[in-house]
């Protein structure tokens, strides 16, 4: 039986999802959702890249997409809504909405290629905190790095073809997604987020049609920032450091009605660079 069709616009975007009987429901979600993250992306970004988008089915089991073509994307499982929640339908949609940027329009310099995914999820994750979705959805791709660093693999993100093919771990969620995406996150936390959007927006622009990879990457940042950010790149993207820090003791006296209290904090990882640290 052929699939059925439903259609809305975001702006000038013609977005429709194909689907099965029994996954309509998922489907209507799957169609507000992708024009409602093409018009916040298009309101962050200025733009979207492509003049249509078409949402299709994947494989049977809800375990997320991928982007199928240039304006085609594939969610997997939308016959079984009711095995993941609502916040997370509209993630993974804003997640492969997001790949029409980085990877269909943006395309990536290096293998594996970790800055596209990295860049992309950072997209979605503006998308999750302005609608106030779940947190947890995006730790868990911390939580995959983490757990790779615990096990004691080789995160090493750089690395030449011959090792790539000798790799006998879960690579793509480890090391692409998960480390990726930390990345990121570390880069936003040293640059500023101010500086950072400005480049991630940059990037947008002027590679539109183009490939980017790291090393062009961090020529732009240090473009932008005017700082030298080898120190960074060359322990996050091309060695097996890891980062963690502790609280190692906190005292507290009092002077004259004054509170007085000293944190000491101690670094047990391999990998340094300055921590934000906060007290309330």
């Amino acid at each position: 039986r052929d699939p059925e069709k439903a259609e809305a616009h975001a702006g000038d975007t013609m977005v429709s999802a194909l689907f099965t009987p029994g996954g309509r429901n998922c489907a209507k979600l799957l169609l507000e959702t992708a024009v409602d993250a093409i018009e916040f992306y298009r309101s962050e970004f200025g733009f979207y890249p492509q003049p249509f988008l078409s949402i299709v089915p994947g494989m049977e089991q809800p375990a997320g997409g991928f982007p199928f073509a240039t304006g085609i994307v594939a969610i997997h499982g939308q016959e079984q809504l009711d095995k993941r929640s609502t916040d997370w339908w509209r993630w993974i949609t804003a997640h492969e909405v997001g790949h029409q940027y980085w990877g269909e329009s943006v395309l990536e310099a290096d293998s594996p290629g970790w800055l596209w995914i990295a860049l992309g999820i950072y997209m979605d994750r503006e998308y999750v905190r302005a609608r106030e979705l779940e947190p947890e959805i995006h730790r868990r791709f911390m939580k995959r790095y983490l757990e790779g660093v615990e096990a004691g693999v080789d995160t090493t993100v750089e690395r030449p073809p011959e090792q790539l093919l000798d790799i006998d771990f879960d690579h793509n969620n480890i090391v692409v997604h998960g480390k990726g995406f930390a990345i990121i996150s570390a880069l936003e936390s040293v640059i500023g987020r101010e500086a950072f959007r400005y480049i991630y927006e940059r990037c947008l622009v002027e590679f539109r049609g183009r490939r980017l990879g790291a090393h062009q990457f961090q020529m732009i940042c240090e473009e932008e920032t005017g700082q030298d950010l080898e120190w960074f790149f060359s322990q996050w993207v091309r060695s097996n450091r890891y980062l963690a820090y502790r609280t190692a003791s906190v005292e507290k006296t009092q002077d004259k009605g004054r509170h007085i209290t000293k944190v000491q904090v101690e670094r047990l990882g391999t990998l340094e660079m300055p921590i934000p640290v906060e007290a309330r």
